[in-house]
């Protein structure tokens, strides 16, 4: 009979920890059997007695936990947002059950290779529309009934208004150059950087999009390539905004490219030339692979709440009709 993995918790905080325990015990799919400790003198006493899988200990005492060489995968957690090597952890309790899920993974008792693959959405309108994040963020809302979503904004913080609602001192460009030099242990730097909102996951959009002109498209597919590796989601969506070098080859590493298609004369030359850009440059074959997103020609009350019924059910029929649900 196989067993189930043991997680042990130090946390002082005998409130939050019996929170937090009983949220995840009563999750679906929370693999662990945990054993809690509030007390120092109580975990002391036992501690030269257990074993785990996964050890989550407060950093009070991360210093004797280092000494004592405990087996297993030992992971600090932390009250101070700053420390980029431990969990935070009042993080969504959500995410740090998936973080301790994907611990379990890095040490062989469960396979991510049994996993399903992630789809990759790609969203980019030539000339860029701030619809085009409206809908983008629709989408992700449809996809969480289907499985776990991972929002990335390659664009500036003011088209996020509908998940991100203030600014964030770790952003996505953060992210990219902290990925590129870290040896870190992956699972935890990817804690300290995940936001969550409606059941989606999502980078900080950045504040100043210059931070993502200096990126070549290669750095923006390994990137991607990090997320879909990790095995967390189900779903990946790009957002990608005029700030994007080489957008068609970033375009190619998509399962799927959707795009805004507004009516009238501007537009239409907008369209025409992004058509003859790709053909010079080899990428006609990626209008085959897109899916316009029409919209009304009414469209200034498009972000009201009367127009939410008529946004999930064209939402519905694109990803439908792309495969994707």
């Amino acid at each position: 009979m196989t067993r189930n993995p043991k997680l042990v918790l130090y946390e002082p905080d005998r409130t939050f920890a019996a929170r937090i325990c009983d949220y995840w015990i009563n999750q679906k799919g929370f693999p662990f059997e945990i054993t809690c400790f509030s007390s120092y003198e109580k975990w002391r006493n036992a501690c030269p007695g257990l074993s785990a899988d996964i050890w989550l200990i407060d950093s009070s005492i991360a210093d004797e936990v280092q000494k004592a060489g405990l087996p297993g995968r030992v992971l600090i957690w932390t009250d101070d947002e700053s420390q980029e090597t431990a969990i935070y952890k009042y993080r969504s309790a959500d995410i740090l059950m998936q973080t301790l899920k994907d611990c379990l993974d890095m040490t062989g008792s469960s396979s991510a290779t049994d996993r399903e693959q992630a789809f990759v959405l790609g969203l980019y309108t030539p000339g860029r529309s701030w619809l085009q994040t409206v809908m983008g963020v629709e989408i992700a809302r449809a996809l969480t009934s289907y499985g776990q979503v991972l929002y990335l904004p390659l664009s500036g913080f003011w088209a996020m208004k509908d998940l991100q609602t203030d600014y964030y001192s770790k952003d996505i460009s953060d992210f990219m150059y902290f990925l590129a030099g870290s040896e870190q242990q992956s699972t935890v730097f990817i804690q300290n950087y995940i936001l969550e909102k409606e059941g989606i996951e999502f980078l900080a959009a950045v504040d100043n999009p210059d931070s993502l002109r200096a990126a070549r498209a290669q750095e923006w597919l390994d990137f991607l390539d990090f997320w879909k590796k990790s095995g967390r989601y189900r779903y990946i969506i790009l957002d990608i905004g005029p700030e994007i070098c080489e957008v068609p080859k970033l375009l190619q590493g998509c399962t799927k490219v959707f795009s805004v298609k507004e009516s009238g004369s501007i537009f239409n030359g907008i369209w025409h030339q992004y058509e003859q850009y790709l053909e010079a440059t080899g990428n006609l074959s990626l209008m085959a692979g897109t899916e316009t997103i029409p919209l009304q020609e009414s469209r200034e009350d498009f972000n009201f709440m009367e127009t939410t019924e008529y946004k999930r059910r064209l939402v519905m029929e694109l990803l439908s009709r792309a495969g994707m649900i």
